[in-house]
């Protein structure tokens, strides 16, 4: 994602300005969820590789609905956690509304498909 840097005669790397505003893009894009891949689309757009056009519109749609369906996930954690404010906590006799928000599938996961289960993980069929 970021071309070599040059070096000094001690071999010390030397990063331009460009270098550092490019890693904080990269950094900023993780923290909101894009993947190295989608960085790196993002990052081939901006040095002039194009891709076609259907390319960057199945990208751009894929990635809305991810978006969408994340927010939805954090409205319904917020509600939860402004119900578990406004009770003063989990009662002991009904369930915790943050774990209950956190328990729920979330919109995309009754869509897509199952992934296999890691290694490791008893009740599945690759523990054998």
């Amino acid at each position: 994602l970021l071309p070599p840097p040059r070096r000094t005669q001690s071999g010390y790397r030397k990063y331009t300005p460009e270098d550092v505003t490019r890693v904080r893009f990269i950094r900023r894009s993780q923290e909101l969820g894009f993947t190295l891949r989608e960085v790196a689309a993002f990052l081939a757009m901006s040095d002039g590789r194009i891709p076609s056009p259907s390319e960057v519109e199945t990208f751009a749609a894929a990635k809305l609905q991810a978006i969408d369906a994340r927010v939805k996930d954090l409205q319904r954690m917020k509600r939860a956690i402004q119900k578990l404010l406004a009770q003063g906590g989990c009662p002991p006799d009904t369930a915790c509304p943050v774990i209950a928000s956190l328990g729920a599938l979330p919109p995309a996961a009754s869509t897509s498909r199952q992934r296999p289960a890691p290694r490791g993980v008893p009740g599945t069929s690759r523990n054998g």
